[in-house]
Order: structure tokens, then C-alpha cells, then sequence
């Protein structure tokens, strides 16, 4: 998958030399093209405590390459990396069941002032760590790469909506190859658009994807941030969040061999830059 990547980088750079010129330290729009509606995203950095004894936790950074601004979409071009994990609280330690590592490179393509597309391919690898109680799953392997276009929209600093549709063209074992997903966000006050005063919002998100068939996972959240989601001029976010979740279980060696699925409710922080 390195090797993928690096050549999909590669051709990038090629490709935007022949049809534009190039902007190195480009001004950052990734936060432009993330939503709050999914429990997990590119670029963030999370810790949600679930239950009593469960924690997530994220780890996410974005590395802005370079726009291309004398083509269509005057795209920029990213690389985003993440770590994943489900640890459990034994009481003075914290044991760590899985880590999923996620790389990926995106085109950012703003089509008006509102309306943008992101077209990005991605591997998603999943991990069972020896503290977890299902041994079986240890020496499985998950693999899978993903091509995934998304269209976002905002309305007057209030309204954050839009979708993905995704193919897994590299994968491991059965799986259901064309996803999907649907995000919808509310800013009731409007954004903010600083780091010194909060923006309340309300966000809701679905995916359609399985393995040996279909299923819905659902989630909701709604909580504070701080910083510039919607704004053109990148800012850091701060964001304190109240979520519920239901569906396909998040740690990808339960929902590639066992099909589990998962409901929970959970309290955290999240960070973004």
C-alpha cells in the first residue's frame, strides 16, 4: 500500500504541473470538508469515555501538500493519518483491546463558494493487541483500501450537509464493497468563528455498509466548539461532545470477523487543526 500511495503522489504532482501551477503552504481548507455527524473522521483527535470501565481514543493529523489554483476546483491536496483505539479501564491501567491505523491522500475541490468535493483514496488497517479477550482475532488480518468521493454543502453558516459514496477495491475476507453515508449539521446560533467564544451545534450522520449484508449505523451529537468550522480562514477547533452511536461496531477486527454491532453513549473532547 506504501508503494500506492507514494505513486499516487507522485502522478498527482505531474499531473498539476502539466495542467496548473502549484502553491506550496497553501492556506488550509480541510476543515472545509469535515463533518461532526460521523464518529469517526480524517484529521481528528479524539478521547470519548463510553461507559463506565470503555474509552476511545483517536489520534489524527492532516498535512496540507499543495493547491493547484489555474484548474477546475482549484484543488489542494492532503495526506491524512490516524490511529484508533478501544482501551478498557482496569481499574490503576488502562489495557488496549485494538489500534486501527488509517493513511489516506485527498483532492479538496471547491466548486462555489458553498459547495465542495473531496475525492480521496485511503488504507484502513485493524490491529488486536494481546490484552484483548477474543485471542482468536489476534493473527487476522484487516486490509482494505477505499476510494471515496464526498459532496458537502453549507447554508448560511447555519447548516453543514451532504454525503460520501465509497468503493473498497483492496480488502480482506467478505465484505460489502459500495458504501455510503449521509451527514446533516445545525449551528442554531450560527458559527462563531472564534477560539474564544463557543458555537453550539447538533449533528447527525448515517452509514450504509456490512459484510455479508447490509446495515445502518446511526449517530448523533450535539455539544460546543470553539475555532472556525465553517469559516474560509483555517482556525484550530475545540469541540466538547455529547454523542450516542449505533451500528456496525467501530473496532475493525469485530465487525470484519465477527459482524458485531454496537450501541453507546459517550462524553469527550475533540481537537482539530
Amino acid at each position: 500500500m506504501k508503494k500506492k500511495i507514494i505513486c499516487l503522489v507522485l502522478f498527482t504532482v505531474t499531473a498539476s504541473q502539466s495542467f496548473g501551477s502549484i502553491i506550496f503552504h497553501p492556506e488550509k481548507k480541510g476543515h472545509l470538508f469535515q463533518t461532526f455527524s460521523l464518529f469517526t473522521e480524517e484529521g481528528q483527535t479524539a478521547m470519548y469515555h463510553q461507559d463506565a470501565s470503555r474509552y476511545w481514543g483517536e489520534i489524527g493529523s492532516r498535512i496540507t501538500l499543495f493547491d493547484v489554483d489555474s484548474i477546475w476546483g482549484k484543488p489542494q491536496f492532503v495526506i491524512d493519518a490516524g490511529i484508533q483505539a478501544s482501551m478498557r479501564n482496569q481499574g490503576k491501567e488502562f489495557n488496549t483491546d485494538t489500534i486501527d491505523v488509517r493513511i489516506g491522500i485527498s483532492g479538496l475541490f471547491t466548486i462555489d463558494s458553498n459547495t465542495r468535493l473531496m475525492v480521496s483514496v485511503s488504507h484502513l488497517s485493524g490491529h488486536a493487541l494481546e490484552d484483548i479477550p477474543d485471542k482468536d482475532l489476534v493473527p487476522l488480518n484487516v486490509g482494505d483500501e477505499t476510494i471515496k468521493f464526498r459532496l458537502i454543502r453549507d447554508h448560511e453558516k447555519k447548516f453543514r450537509y451532504g454525503g460520501s459514496l465509497k468503493y473498497v477495491f483492496g480488502h480482506e475476507g467478505v465484505i460489502k464493497k459500495l458504501n455510503a453515508d449521509q451527514f446533516l449539521e445545525w449551528l442554531p446560533l450560527s458559527e462563531r468563528n472564534s477560539i474564544h467564544e463557543s458555537t453550539p451545534y447538533v449533528a447527525l450522520g448515517f452509514e450504509e455498509n456490512g459484510f455479508d449484508k447490509y446495515a445502518l449505523t446511526s449517530h448523533v451529537q450535539t455539544g460546543l466548539y470553539w475555532g472556525s468550522h465553517m469559516g474560509e480562514t483555517h482556525d484550530e477547533i475545540l469541540r466538547l461532545s455529547l454523542g450516542a452511536y449505533t451500528g456496525m461496531d467501530p473496532r475493525q477486527k469485530y465487525s470484519h470477523y465477527k459482524h458485531t454491532k454496537k450501541t453507546f453513549g459517550y462524553l469527550g473532547l475533540a481537537y482539530e487543526y
